[in-house]
């Protein structure tokens, strides 16, 4: 299933864009949901791949979230001082472990 706004973004998932092309076609939408038959499901990544490019999508999110909040930034900013590591990879060290929180989470639902 996936949701019409979404349909290019499938290239995350190994899908080339003339792959999208000819799903696009075939793809029956319910209230901007659409079903892609499974003869046109054929991605080049393995389930692994397919997983790990998704979270990867949700870390970059999180990390892009965290400079939106200056209280959050100056938490990083402290822990930084004390990981002695950069702003930056305190920024990465914090949205992975936002996303592992998330995992656990959704794990134990």
């Amino acid at each position: 299933m996936v949701h019409r706004d979404k349909v290019d973004n499938l290239t995350d998932l190994g899908f080339s864009v003339e792959a999208i092309a000819k799903i696009k076609k075939h793809i029956d939408y319910n209230y901007d949901w659409g079903y892609v038959p499974m003869k046109y499901f054929k991605t080049s990544l393995s389930g692994e791949q397919i997983y790990y490019a998704l979270r990867k999508k949700k870390v970059e999110e999180v990390y892009a979230k965290i400079f939106t909040s200056t209280t959050w930034m100056d938490q990083i900013r402290e822990k930084a001082k004390i990981w002695g590591k950069t702003f930056e990879e305190a920024c990465w060290v914090d949205a992975e472990y936002i996303v592992s929180m998330e995992e656990q989470k959704e794990d134990a639902d």
